[in-house]
């Protein structure tokens, strides 16, 4: 996801269990950056990413295919 010379940001609400707040909090901690700044990072990062690695994130496809993605989302990364 390119940004263009007039960049436009948007606020959204994030919701959290406890335990994945407590390990941003941590990260933030250990590297000196805002939670607001490494989670709009991460969402830069996955909307930048095919399909395929999205799915593979968010854990959509069947247990019995996830091993075959991995090794045809590594496979296509070795490739570039």
């Amino acid at each position: 996801m390119k940004q263009s010379g007039t960049t436009q940001r948007v606020i959204m609400r994030v919701e959290l269990f406890l335990d994945a707040k407590s390990g941003l909090d941590k990260l933030c901690d250990r590297l000196g950056m805002t939670r607001v700044a490494a989670l709009s990072r991460v969402l830069e990062w996955f909307a930048d990413q095919d399909e395929m690695v999205q799915g593979a994130v968010l854990n959509s496809y069947p247990p019995s295919i996830r091993a075959q993605v991995a090794d045809l989302i590594l496979k296509k990364r070795a490739n570039k």
